[in-house]
């Protein structure tokens, strides 16, 4: 642990409970990781939050987009320094943040007209890469078994954070579509990525207003029998 990587832990605990307990069942030297991963994610996912005008959404951005794809040596922030640490570490292209950083960017759009398949793909670029990058943080470079798994995943994140109101499409025939594909995949994945899957369990069937004991028992049984709480 570093000061920048206790800063993101700090940040993902007082922030998002629930992958904050997802950290604890993963092994206790990728925590740190698993950590400023989603505290990345937290951060720019929150810009769409803070403003109202998307192009002052657009510079902040702008900003961790500029950081992120130039950083050379530490800025003085604890999130844009541990998560080019993460992706140094780990080797993995920094393209994949970027990526990710742009889906944060249309996100400022939105638009009630996206079809099935154009809110799938933004799931897969936001979600779904947060994902990809904590099965590559625990098992190595992924396989496309587990690219496809991450890709799932989002989806049944993004349709049950999203509005109904606001699409046109049944939302819930998405999520249980997607469920089913991680769960006839998760046999399949290596036994290490397992935990990058364990927040899924707490995004579906209302799990997130449950109270924080029953969340955790949740990811307890979850960490041993996975396809059982998908």
């Amino acid at each position: 642990m570093t000061e920048d990587t206790d800063y993101c832990e700090g940040l993902v605990r007082d922030a998002d409970k629930d992958r904050f307990l997802a950290t604890l069942f993963a092994p206790a030297a990728q925590r740190a990781d698993m950590s400023t991963l989603y505290a990345f994610d937290l951060e720019t996912a929150a810009v769409a939050h803070r403003v109202r005008d998307p192009v002052a959404g657009e510079i902040r951005l702008q900003w961790w987009h500029d950081m992120m794809s130039s950083h050379d040596g530490a800025t003085g922030h604890p999130v844009v320094d541990a998560m080019a640490d993460l992706l140094r570490r780990h080797d993995i292209d920094r393209t994949v943040a970027l990526e990710l950083i742009d889906a944060r960017r249309r996100a400022l759009y939105p638009d009630g007209g996206t079809s099935e398949a154009e809110f799938e793909l933004s799931a897969s670029e936001s979600a779904g890469v947060v994902f990809r990058i904590a099965a590559q943080v625990l098992g190595g470079p992924p396989g496309e078994v587990t690219k496809l798994v991450a890709h799932h995943a989002g989806v049944v994140v993004a349709a049950n954070l999203a509005a109904p109101d606001r699409i046109a499409f049944d939302l819930s025939a998405i999520s249980e579509r997607h469920r089913d594909a991680v769960r006839t995949m998760i046999p399949k994945l290596p036994d290490a990525v397992l935990p990058a899957l364990l927040p899924l369990t707490l995004a579906v069937d209302g799990r997130g207003s449950l109270p924080q004991w029953r969340k955790q028992w949740i990811l307890w049984r979850a960490s041993k029998r996975l396809a059982r709480w998908v």
